[in-house]
């Protein structure tokens, strides 16, 4: 299981801070946010199970 923090609220390929290259085509097993950084933006930590 590997975590990716992302900037956006949707999970899309097409969005480059959404979803990392690596992660593509991972299932998301569990999210934890939003959070507000110190500096005010808000982030979604996902946690992603590889595909196989």
């Amino acid at each position: 299981m590997k975590a990716f923090v992302r900037e956006v609220p949707v999970k899309s390929t097409q969005i480059r801070a959404s979803t990392p290259k690596w992660a593509a085509g991972a299932k998301v097993v569990k999210s934890i946010g939003p959070l507000k950084r110190v500096d005010g933006r808000v982030v979604i930590i996902d946690f992603l199970g590889l595909p196989s």
